[in-house]
């Protein structure tokens, strides 16, 4: 999913500790929807050189939310 920013601004995700600044009409890739076991992200994570910062499961532990940031 994409979402089109409508002005030029700049963007804070204090949680995230993450800062964007986005012009008129860029787009912003907000979402990958895909079906991974938990060890499966965690190793595809290990060997792209991101981290993990969070893992939000349902109830039930059939669906996962996943924050990742990259390794600097």
């Amino acid at each position: 999913m994409y979402l089109k920013s409508l002005v030029n601004q700049s963007v804070i995700i204090s949680k995230a500790n993450v800062s964007l600044t986005l012009k008129k009409n860029e787009l912003i890739h907000t979402e990958h929807s895909h079906k991974y076991k938990l060890s499966q992200i965690r190793e595809l994570m290990h060997q792209t050189g991101f981290n993990i910062k969070n893992t939000w499961l349902d109830e039930n532990n059939h669906f996962a939310l996943t924050l990742v940031s990259k390794n600097t």
